[in-house]
């Protein structure tokens, strides 16, 4: 089991066998509009679940990111978001229907899951279900890891090819202090020890940007950038 260090929460990955068949299931939105999961599986579809939603501390900010995600892919993946919380609205049917109003994202199908079902089931944020044999391929709480796993399924060329992003520019390399990180688009920046630790994960803008790295101990690491079009990936030395 790995720690990681998301958005500066302390966090768990839970890694589980690819045997792992998730349950079918139908969800039901407050306006008696479902989908069935195994439909949507066999329909060829690529199934992520934010098992606690987009309205938990914190994860509304992410979730316009997470609705481009659903929108570029739609043609092969499906995500799905299971409300809760509601912003202290008691997990109640308005509380949905405000939400939606105010937020309006579009190509998430969310739902009120006020029983807890995803979480206390799978014990985890994110799943990333795979088509093929309805197993699950990604189990935890980083949502990065998610999207990365969830290409890999539909568009694995995108992930393959992770250092052919042209939108990205990242100097100095060897760094000692600052690296300055230019973007072409809004983007989530995330550092790793080369045995795959995450360190943090941090929002940038689209334009310049300034990473402080004079904390971490001298050596190599992994850069990440995810956008709403795949993820880039550069090794930087810290010295």
């Amino acid at each position: 089991m790995k720690k990681v260090l998301l958005l500066l929460s302390a966090c768990c990955i839970y890694i589980v066998s690819d045997a792992q068949v998730v349950a079918d299931r139908d969800q039901w939105t407050c306006n008696s509009v479902h989908e069935n999961l195994y439909t949507q599986l066999n329909a060829g579809k690529t199934v992520v679940i934010a098992m606690q939603g987009l309205d938990c501390p914190g994860c509304n900010q992410n979730a316009p990111y997470l609705d481009t995600f659903a929108s570029n892919n739609k043609s092969k993946l499906r995500v799905w978001s299971a409300l809760q919380l509601m912003a202290g609205s008691g997990g109640t049917c308005s509380g949905v229907q405000s939400w939606q109003q105010t937020h309006g994202y579009n190509d998430i199908f969310t739902f009120l899951d006020s029983s807890n079902y995803w979480m206390s089931t799978y014990s985890a944020e994110w799943l990333v279900i795979d088509p093929a044999d309805k197993s699950i391929k990604y189990k935890g709480f980083d949502r990065n890891m998610a999207f990365t796993e969830a290409r890999k399924i539909f568009d694995p060329t995108s992930v393959s090819n992770v250092n052919t992003m042209q939108s990205v520019n990242i100097y100095p390399n060897p760094a000692n202090n600052i690296l300055n990180i230019e973007l072409q688009q809004d983007a989530q920046v995330a550092i790793y020890t080369i045995d795959g630790r995450n360190i943090c994960t941090v929002q940038y803008a689209k334009g310049s940007n300034t990473m402080n790295i004079g904390h971490l101990a001298n050596g190599m690491y992994l850069l990440d950038i995810y956008t709403s079009e795949g993820r880039a990936q550069s090794k930087i030395l810290k010295y």
